[in-house]
């Protein structure tokens, strides 16, 4: 029989603390991948802010006068309408559950635009699209000074008035993203609405002021149907094609500006 010699005790291994090397130093970590985003972000040059003066530079002033008067003419339809088209329907003659229902059937018109305004102005272009939607609510605007008899003629025209007066004004929301450059086109879009705004205000205060002096219907429709003049007026004033961002390279370089 072979003899088995002595046994040997194995020592303990010693157990490195958490986060050493093999010599008891912190391991190096490797260096973490960055993503293309990243690293172009961090290289970018920090962005300028843009001064509300800039939109008044001669290459976008014509533009900027034209958006404000269409913006401010089209929420001052919006909200006029909004804010009081069952008492104008009511003063014309309408009984008060259908000059209620009315304001419904004018803001599911203005949902179906809003659908109907893009599809369009995708396949026309922004401002032809503007001016015809400006076009059409002239003369929907109009006819709402007529007493109907019929309440499907009746429905068919409110309807209609929602969808080209509610989408016109969004529309002009669309020029602006098309013609501005990135450089300054939230501060476009910011004056934009801004402006529209205080049309918002406007419109159902002079409508109320007619409707005090009884005068509500038929002139309110009237007054409507001017507004949307001033509107397809300012949208023929827009320029047909985008501005180029104001750069040494684009003065010396001009490159080709899309229509819009």
């Amino acid at each position: 029989m072979r003899r088995l010699g002595p046994v040997r005790h194995a020592r303990p291994r010693r157990l490195r603390p958490a986060g050493r090397g093999r010599h008891g130093r912190p391991p190096r970590s490797c260096p973490a991948r960055r993503s293309e985003a990243f690293v172009r972000t961090k290289e970018a040059p920090a962005s300028q802010r843009v001064a509300f003066g800039e939109l008044l530079r001669p290459a976008y002033l014509r533009a900027g006068i034209g958006i404000w008067v269409a913006s401010f003419m089209g929420l001052l339809l919006v909200y006029g309408l909004n804010t009081w088209l069952p008492k104008l329907m009511n003063e014309a003659g309408y009984p008060i559950p259908t000059a209620v229902t009315q304001l419904l059937i004018l803001n599911v018109g203005g949902v179906a635009g809003l659908v109907l305004g893009g599809f369009v102005a995708d396949r026309r272009g922004i401002k032809p699209t503007a001016l015809s939607w400006f076009a059409i609510s002239v003369a929907m605007l109009a006819c709402l000074s007529i007493r109907m008899h019929s309440n499907l003629l009746l429905d068919t025209v409110v309807f209609l008035t929602g969808v080209f007066v509610f989408s016109a004004q969004v529309l002009i929301y669309a020029y602006v993203t098309n013609f501005y450059p990135a450089s300054v086109r939230s501060t476009a879009l910011g004056s934009a609405s801004g402006i529209g705004r205080i049309g918002s205000i406007v419109g159902p205060t002079i409508t109320g002021a007619l409707v005090a002096a009884g005068i509500g219907h038929p002139w309110g429709f009237y007054f409507f149907s001017a507004v949307a003049v001033a509107g397809f007026l300012a949208v023929l004033t827009l320029p047909a094609r985008a501005a180029a961002p104001q750069t040494e390279a684009t003065a010396a370089a001009p490159a080709a500006e899309p229509a819009v």
